[in-house]
């Protein structure tokens, strides 16, 4: 028996599946680091939650799991773009743009996991229990640098994200 090979071009409807999963991906990325950013960091700030002792294990707790799923969405997107891509087109440096946009966003879910997120937590947290809390200043400007960083880093991600998220929806990548 022949089989009839279909006239549309091979891998349309994966490549279809595949954009609305990298712009589904970075569209909840893009609105839950915003919704982080913008609403339940100050709500938290306002409130006095960041003067408690507690703070320290419930924003490490609250950072591990929103990190991990970065990293997830990072390596879901960058999964999605290299497949969007042709690999020849990436070899050619056709399609590399994109490419590298998506490793920078996982690069930089993995630095807050593994460098950031550790760090500042390090830094605020009290060995201690029976003395009360006292910072050197040089803890103080460890951790306005580390705050520095983020909020740096954490730009850039927005940006990155906004732009690949923007090339994804026109069907330019």
């Amino acid at each position: 028996m022949d089989t009839v090979l279909k006239t549309t071009p091979v891998g349309s409807a994966q490549r279809a599946r595949w954009r609305v999963v990298v712009i589904a991906c970075l569209a909840f990325w893009l609105s839950s680091s915003l919704l982080m950013d913008f609403i339940l960091m100050p709500s938290l700030y306002t409130a006095g939650m960041l003067a408690s002792a507690d703070f320290v294990p419930a924003g490490y707790s609250l950072f591990w799991w929103f990190n991990r799923v970065e990293v997830m969405c990072g390596a879901l997107v960058l999964t999605g773009i290299w497949i969007l891509r042709s690999y020849q087109d990436v070899l050619h440096r056709k399609g590399l743009a994109p490419v590298l946009m998506a490793i920078l966003l996982l690069t930089i879910a993995l630095l807050y996991m593994y460098v950031l997120a550790p760090s500042m937590s390090a830094l605020s947290l009290d060995l201690n229990l029976f003395e009360p809390i006292t910072r050197s200043t040089a803890q103080l400007a460890a951790m306005v640098h580390l705050q520095i960083s983020y909020l740096g880093v954490e730009f850039l991600k927005l940006l990155v994200t906004g732009t690949l998220l923007g090339l994804c929806w026109h069907d330019r990548v």
